[in-house]
């Protein structure tokens, strides 16, 4: 479509979330006395994550707008990050895409609002009814960027009809999963399919270790990191969450199978279920 790029993203704020960017105009917006059906052709490009959701949108939308034809594509998240951005420098990136809040991947919101890859859409009526807690995730220098369509709890899944086989029970705190490992070990189980072999997989494990053991202490830990008073390295709360992220990954990984857990793809693990 000729009017500004919308990009869709995923944003992962101690959950993640799937949210609409839009993209500043390379073209000028057309009169909007004219023609208001938008006939032409909407490409979308999202991650594998989002299969079962976004084509109902897609349906929904094509329902009210028949004259505009929507091409959504899935892409693998590492490839999309290199597919997006070779494209905006083209000029040639699709419509909507799946992108992410931050500075920490190369279709980060940080990243992406320099070059001017995203419009302002803090004057679409969506804005006002975000939550509060959102707009650090959503917004640069009071400009929405970030519409977040859907959130998603991070964590562990667990496969039942294994736990009743072995008698053990879902954790409840750290101690507990590094027992719950030990104890599957015992049995020749695997407790957890990791999926370390999908690079981003491997965050995950900090975020509620952090949450607790750095920022339940020091809620002020990134704004003194960033005036150079705190680094990673003195942080005891960062250099105890490292160690148990580090110590669970061996732990969970008991070569029980012909793939061991810690190197699948996380799509296969998901798939699998392998929590057994």
């Amino acid at each position: 479509m000729s009017h500004r790029r919308i990009t869709l993203m995923a944003a992962g704020i101690a959950a993640g979330a799937l949210a609409l960017v839009a993209c500043s105009p390379s073209d000028p917006a057309p009169d909007p006395t004219g023609d208001d059906t938008g006939a032409g052709v909407l490409t979308i490009a999202s991650i594998p994550n989002y299969q079962d959701s976004l084509p109902v949108v897609v349906e929904a939308f094509k329902d009210k707008y028949p004259d505009i034809d929507v091409q959504l594509e899935f892409v693998d998240v590492a490839a999309l990050h290199t597919q997006i951005r070779t494209q905006l420098s083209a000029g040639t990136a699709p419509d909507i895409f799946t992108a992410y809040p931050g500075n920490g991947t190369p279709t980060a919101m940080e990243n992406l609002v320099p070059g001017g890859y995203l419009a302002d859409m803090s004057d679409l009526g969506f804005s006002s009814k975000l939550p509060s807690g959102m707009e650090s995730t959503t917004s640069i220098d009071g400009k929405r960027y970030i519409l977040p369509l859907s959130l998603g709890g991070i964590g562990g899944i667990y496969n039942v009809t294994a736990l009743e086989e072995t008698g053990l029970d879902i954790p409840d705190t750290w101690s507990g999963v590094l027992q719950f490992c030990a104890d599957a070990a015992a049995q020749g189980r695997s407790a957890y399919a990791y999926g370390a072999q999908t690079g981003w997989i491997n965050q995950f494990p900090s975020f509620p270790l952090s949450a607790t053991l750095v920022y339940g202490a020091d809620p002020t830990f990134t704004e003194r990191q960033n005036a150079g008073e705190a680094t990673f390295s003195d942080s005891p709360g960062w250099r105890s969450s490292t160690r148990s992220s580090r110590c669970s990954k061996p732990t969970a990984s008991s070569p029980s199978r012909s793939e061991p857990p810690m190197r699948t793809r996380f799509s296969s693990s998901r798939r699998e279920r392998r929590y057994r």
